[in-house]
C-alpha cells in the first residue's frame, strides 16, 4: 500500500500514526506537481475484515432473493420441492399409470457482472435491485420450463382438454375435475387443485367460478365431490404401507 504525504507533516507524527506497521521502504524524493518534498512509504497494513457483518448481510440477501423469487412466480410456490443430493438421477413416479420416468434436470442461471470502475459509487439498493432482477429472470425461466413439463406429462396421461378457442365455462370446469384425482383431508374436505391462468383469462375464470355457485352447477359439483370422496376412500383402503 502506498502512502503519500507532504513534508509539512511531522515525520514523527506520521510514523506514530502508522503504529506498529512494518516500514518496508522510506524514500525522500522530489515529487513533481507538489511544492517541497514528499514522503513515499510502502507499509503493510492489515485492514479490518468484518466477517460476522458480511455473513449476516449474505443471509439477509439470500432470504430476500427467495422472497423476490416467490413473488415473481407464485406458480412455482405451489409446487412441492425436494432437495436432490449426490446419487442417481431423480425418478418421477406416476401413480396413476404405475410407471417411472427419469427426470432430466434443467439448469437455470443468471449472470451478474461487476464493473470495478463504478462499484464504489453504487449503493446497497442498486446492488439489491441487480440481484432482484436475477431472481426474476431465474423464476421466469423455471416457470416456463415447469409449465412445458406439465403440459408434456398431462398429454402423456390424457388429462388435456383443448378448448379449441371456446370460452371456459362451468361445464368445462366440471368435465376437467372429473378427469383428475382429488384427495380429501381428515374432515372430508376436498383438496382442490390450484388453477394457473394468464392475465388475459383471469376475468373469464373468475366469472366462471361465480356461476358455479348457481344452479344447476352447484348441485353437479356437490355430486361430483361426493363421487370423488368415494374414489379417494377406495384408493386409500388399497394403499400398501411400508415399514
Amino acid at each position: 500500500m502506498l502512502y503519500q504525504c507532504d513534508v509539512s507533516l511531522s515525520l514523527q507524527n506520521f510514523l506514530s500514526y502508522l503504529g506498529g506497521s512494518r516500514l518496508q521502504r522510506l524514500n525522500r524524493s522530489r515529487h513533481q506537481g507538489l511544492p517541497g518534498y514528499a514522503l513515499l512509504l510502502k507499509v503493510d497494513l492489515m485492514l479490518p475484515d468484518f466477517l460476522d457483518s458480511k455473513h449476516r448481510l449474505l443471509q439477509i440477501l439470500q432470504y430476500s432473493m427467495r422472497f423476490e423469487f416467490a413473488k415473481s412466480s407464485p406458480f412455482l410456490g405451489m409446487l412441492n420441492k425436494s432437495i436432490i443430493h449426490e446419487g442417481r438421477d431423480p425418478i418421477l413416479v406416476n401413480e396413476e399409470l404405475g410407471s417411472e420416468e427419469i427426470v432430466v434436470l434443467k439448469e437455470s442461471s443468471a449472470i451478474y457482472e461487476i464493473d470495478l470502475r463504478t462499484v464504489s459509487s453504487r449503493s446497497l439498493k442498486d446492488i439489491y435491485n441487480d440481484f432482484k432482477s436475477m431472481a426474476e429472470n431465474i423464476a421466469s425461466d423455471q416457470s416456463q420450463h415447469a409449465i412445458k413439463e406439465l403440459d408434456r406429462t398431462l398429454a402423456k396421461v390424457g388429462n388435456v382438454m383443448d378448448m379449441a378457442g371456446k370460452p371456459f365455462t362451468p361445464d368445462s370446469f366440471i368435465a376437467m375435475m372429473e378427469k383428475i384425482w382429488i384427495d380429501f383431508d381428515c374432515d372430508g374436505m376436498p383438496r382442490l387443485p390450484q388453477i394457473v391462468v394468464g392475465p388475459d383469462a383471469e376475468n373469464a375464470v373468475l366469472a366462471m367460478f361465480q356461476k358455479l355457485d348457481e344452479e344447476p352447477y352447484k348441485t353437479r359439483m356437490n355430486e361430483l365431490m361426493a363421487k370423488k370422496h368415494e374414489e379417494y376412500l377406495e384408493r386409500e383402503s388399497h394403499r400398501t404401507l411400508v415399514d
